[in-house]
């Protein structure tokens, strides 16, 4: 079993907590803002379910 729950809508719910006590306390997160993008692209293109490694395949599929 891994050590995290690590599914991609996991995640995705992981980083808008911490994006929102970010902006709660006004601390900018730019690599965190991404990432909740990137993450949030990927729910929408069917990767929810997915562990979270599988960015890997779906930047790979992005480029063609």
């Amino acid at each position: 079993m891994h050590w995290y729950n690590g599914r991609v809508n996991k995640l995705l719910q992981d980083l808008g907590l911490a994006q929102t006590a970010a902006a709660f306390t006004v601390s900018p997160t730019p690599m965190g803002a991404l990432a909740l993008q990137l993450y949030r692209l990927m729910c929408n293109a069917g990767y929810a379910t997915k562990d979270f490694s599988s960015v890997f395949q779906f930047l790979q599929e992005s480029e063609h």
